[in-house]
């Protein structure tokens, strides 16, 4: 599938416009569901598209996992056993790092070494995690 939809704008847009709505729709039920469940849950939404498709109203905060483009193609070129030139097409096909960084309130450096992206994701999560410990009833 992805190799269509990355080679073809109009095939993408197509297939976008007929899977995003649906997957919008479901997230929302799954979310009213969760808050209803437990009002003080956090719900993290890993959603690659979240600020091309406008799902950013979701979401108190954006957290964006960024690295150097020359690094992130190389990655993708890794984990997908694409060429330079499929893997360039599908960077391409995306917003860029460097504009998604104006929506996030949050920065995970993932140039280095996974320990040190878990360090950055644990800091942050222990923020959001102390301030809904500050918002607990006093009893």
């Amino acid at each position: 599938m992805g190799e269509i939809v990355f080679q073809n704008l109009e095939a993408r847009q197509k297939f976008n416009k007929i899977t995003h709505p649906r997957i919008y729709e479901a997230m929302q039920g799954q979310m009213e569901r969760i808050k209803k469940e437990d009002p003080e849950r956090v719900i993290v939404l890993d959603v690659p598209l979240l600020i091309e498709t406008g799902m950013t109203k979701l979401a108190d905060e954006v957290w964006l996992a960024w690295l150097p483009e020359k690094e992130q193609l190389a990655r993708l070129m890794e984990r997908d056993g694409l060429t330079k030139e499929e893997g360039e097409k599908r960077i391409k096909a995306q917003m860029p790092l460097e504009e998604k960084r104006k929506f996030a309130h949050r920065i995970i450096d993932t140039a280095g070494l996974l320990k040190d992206t878990r360090r950055q994701v644990n800091f942050y999560w222990n923020i959001i995690k102390n301030k809904e410990k500050k918002h607990e009833p006093q009893l």
